[in-house]
C-alpha cells in the first residue's frame, strides 16, 4: 500500500473510532456530547496509567460517586 492510500484510509479509521465511541456513549446510556465535551477536557492533563477512567463506562460511573460541579479525584 502506497503513502497516499495510507493517507486516506486515515480519516475513515477515526470516523469509525468516533462512531464507536458514541455507540459505546449510546448504550451506557450516556450523552454522547456531555461526555465527549468532558473528556477532550480532562485528556489534557490526565495521566496515561488512567487513561481507562475516562472510557464511557468508567466516566459514567466516577461521574456518579462525584457530581458533574466537583471535579473527579484520582484513584487511590
Amino acid at each position: 500500500m502506497g503513502a497516499q492510500e495510507q493517507l486516506l484510509r486515515r480519516p475513515r479509521g477515526r470516523r469509525t473510532s468516533l462512531y464507536a465511541l458514541v455507540a459505546t456513549c449510546e448504550t451506557n446510556g450516556i450523552n454522547p456530547e456531555t461526555y465527549l465535551a468532558d473528556v477532550l477536557l480532562r485528556v489534557q492533563t490526565h495521566p496515561k496509567s488512567r487513561i481507562g477512567e475516562l472510557l464511557p463506562h468508567e466516566w459514567m460511573r466516577r461521574r456518579a460517586v462525584d457530581p458533574p460541579d466537583s471535579p473527579l479525584r484520582p484513584s487511590p
